[in-house]
């Protein structure tokens, strides 16, 4: 027989649907809102579907016990989600073609898991995310048409792997100030606008492979604070590039 982590709001309504141990799923407006005034669900929220503009039905929601997936939505904004502090998996948020911030997920202070943002065609911010210090899995930004920086992640020291890839307006890599350690691969690929990689100056180490390709005016690969590379360096179809100068390392190694 299955457990179910059953919460119910004063009401009387059903804040997670019986979808597995604890875990919620909202793929429709009125799934949605069956989710209000709850305050706590014990494993995943998956939200996948039309749900309106916005996440007012989750104005009472403080922890998720799992995952938090936000896919396919038509939101615009996070708010309604502002009293969220904890989750204990994953946070991804993926192809939410109207979705422009971030905002609202400003109490988060630690991800026990991957954080991966993809194809977010309108979002051009990740500011929302600056009250997170930790990432205990790889960090993915991917696909996202009007992200210009990565500012909102200046806590972060380390992660599992690094990928920044196809980010049409990405000029830059600031926002990854604090960052000193990756523990696996760092690939940086396919920009239109990255000249330099700005943003990574505290780098120390990268436990994997770095990868930078198909970076059309990258010219500079700066990463003054570089010691210790245990992987491969890829380098390629960077047309600007007419010099290594700046990736330098220095030992051990």
């Amino acid at each position: 027989m299955r457990e179910h982590n059953m919460t119910m709001t004063s009401g009387g309504d059903m804040c997670v649907e019986e979808t597995g141990p604890g875990e919620a799923t909202a793929a429709t407006r009125v799934e949605h809102e069956l989710l209000r005034g709850c305050q706590s669900i014990g494993g995943d929220l998956t939200l996948d579907g039309n749900l309106g503009s916005d996440l007012a039905p989750l104005f009472a929601l403080e922890t998720v016990g799992g995952a938090l997936r936000i896919l396919r939505t038509s939101l615009e904004r996070l708010q309604g989600i502002g009293g969220l502090t904890s989750i204990g998996g994953e946070l991804r948020i993926s192809d939410n073609g109207l979705l422009t911030s971030l905002v609202g997920l400003n109490r988060l202070t630690r991800i026990p898991g991957d954080l991966v943002l993809q194809d977010d065609d309108a979002l051009r911010s990740l500011d929302g995310l600056g009250g997170v210090t930790e990432i205990e899995g790889r960090l993915e930004v991917r696909g996202h048409r009007d992200l210009a920086n990565l500012r909102g992640l200046g806590a972060v020291r380390t992660l599992t792997a690094l990928t920044i890839e196809e980010n049409g307006a990405l000029a830059t890599l600031d926002g990854l100030s604090s960052l000193e350690e990756v523990e696996g691969e760092v690939l940086v690929a396919g920009h239109l606008a990255l000249d330099s990689l700005r943003g990574l100056e505290s780098l120390e180490t990268i436990v994997g492979d770095l990868h930078i390709v198909r970076d059309w005016v990258l010219d500079d690969l700066t990463l003054r604070s570089l010691t210790h590379l245990c992987g491969s360096v890829l380098l390629a179809r960077l047309p600007r590039l007419d010099s290594l100068v700046g990736l330098v390392l220095r030992g051990p190694f």
